[in-house]
């Protein structure tokens, strides 16, 4: 017989150390991101970031409309925002890496605001899964629409070459 209880109220501990073999997993292979230090480098560090960051923004609509459809069940949907959240907390840990304090402007600086938002989108709708609450997908959305509004300022502006 399968729990129907979300996966962290059955967890109990017993989970930590799957979740963080999966954080050590994905932090280690997170797809798109380029490498270098030049201005170059850090437009394709930047754009593959962004590529990831689109990419989780999407599986987490998909995640929703799966659940709203009843294609997920809660436990799964608990699931899935978790592996989200790994993967942003993972573009999050590069970012800080590659572009320190003194350098986010633009792009990056938008970059790392959509992040924010889009981590606090991801707790609050597991949170809100696992409580039962739908106040906290309310909230959700709303950290979602600011993330997605920081999408647009996130494209670099090309300047034609003299």
């Amino acid at each position: 017989m399968q729990d129907s209880r979300p996966a962290a109220a059955t967890r109990k501990g017993r989970a930590l150390l799957p979740a963080f073999a999966l954080t050590l997993v994905l932090t280690a292979t997170t797809p798109g991101i380029g490498t270098g230090a030049s201005e170059r480098g850090d437009s394709a560090n930047l754009q593959g970031l962004v590529r990831e960051f689109n990419a989780i923004c999407f599986e987490l609509q998909k995640a929703r409309a799966d659940l709203s459809t009843r294609v997920l069940d809660d436990n799964e949907f608990g699931d899935r925002i978790l592996g989200l959240f790994v993967r942003a907390d993972s573009i999050k840990s590069l970012f800080d890496i590659t572009f320190p304090k003194t350098r986010r402007l633009g792009p990056a600086y938008a970059l790392e605001w959509a992040l924010k938002h889009l981590m606090e989108s991801l707790r609050e709708n597991y949170e809100g899964i696992v409580e039962g609450n739908g106040y906290r997908f309310v909230t959700a959305d709303l950290a979602f629409k600011a993330a997605e509004a920081w999408k647009g300022s996130m494209v670099e502006q090309v300047t034609p070459a003299r």
